[in-house]
């Protein structure tokens, strides 16, 4: 067994007293966890690998979505072509659920994706963030900064929108014609849509609508400071 797993495997046979532990593994480690009872697992699988072998874990919580950073400004090709299996708010908010329904005894979750570095960590260090389970930070500096954003539902903030008028366009644009003229990912375009943080309609004006520049900034998250510029023209979305 692996120095680092041995490690935890200690730790998870002595929680600390009075709050939580948190650990990310890959999912090779967490297949050879000790099943015991006071122990929850939410496991990530990649969208084309099989679910892990967990048999005889009693709290575990599947999910699957590919390892992007879907909220980065400009994205590679190779990570366009994941971001229709990115993480999505409704899996952060099943997570956040799983987690609420856990049972008292349970003293420590263990995360695991496949490799341990990126999404597992993310998650870990979110509940962190949002329950003050115990981590170990040195362990999580890979954590993928997206889906942290999304888990701890900072992915809206300092945003700021400042409005001119200008003339109507042809036409609206899409959610995809959006993201490709400022070269941003759909999720991101999406979430700022859900939020109502993209263009409005100049409602006593018919011959004008609204455009708004965005400018948007992420928040320092403890060591995970990102800072993304997005200045462009959008028009209104339906």
């Amino acid at each position: 067994m692996p120095r680092r797993l041995q490690e935890i495997v200690s730790k998870l046979y002595r929680p600390p007293v009075g709050v939580r532990q948190v650990f990310a593994l890959s999912r090779d480690d967490a297949e050879r966890l000790p099943r015991l009872a006071s122990i929850a697992v939410i496991s990530i699988t990649a969208p084309e690998r099989p679910a892990a072998q967990l048999d005889g874990i009693n709290h575990v919580l599947r999910l699957s979505f590919a390892d992007v950073d879907f909220l980065r400004p400009k994205l590679s090709a190779k990570a366009k072509a994941k971001l229709d299996s990115a993480f999505t708010v409704e899996q952060a908010q099943a997570v956040r659920q799983f987690v609420d329904c856990l049972p008292a005894d349970i003293a420590s979750v263990v995360v695991h994706c496949e490799g341990g570095f990126s999404r597992s960590c993310a998650i870990a260090l979110g509940l962190h963030h949002l329950y003050g389970y115990q981590v170990e930070t040195e362990q999580l500096t890979q954590a993928n900064p997206s889906v942290l954003r999304v888990l701890t539902g900072k992915h809206n903030s300092g945003i700021h929108a400042y409005h001119s008028t200008t003339k109507m366009p042809d036409r609206l644009l899409t959610i995809a014609e959006a993201a490709a003229q400022l070269d941003v990912s759909r999720p991101y375009v999406s979430m700022l849509c859900d939020a109502g943080k993209l263009g409005e309609i100049d409602m006593e004006n018919q011959d004008s609508s609204t455009v708004a520049i965005f400018r948007a900034l992420s928040m320092e998250d403890d060591d995970l400071s990102q800072i993304l510029n997005f200045v462009g023209d959008f028009v209104a979305f339906f």
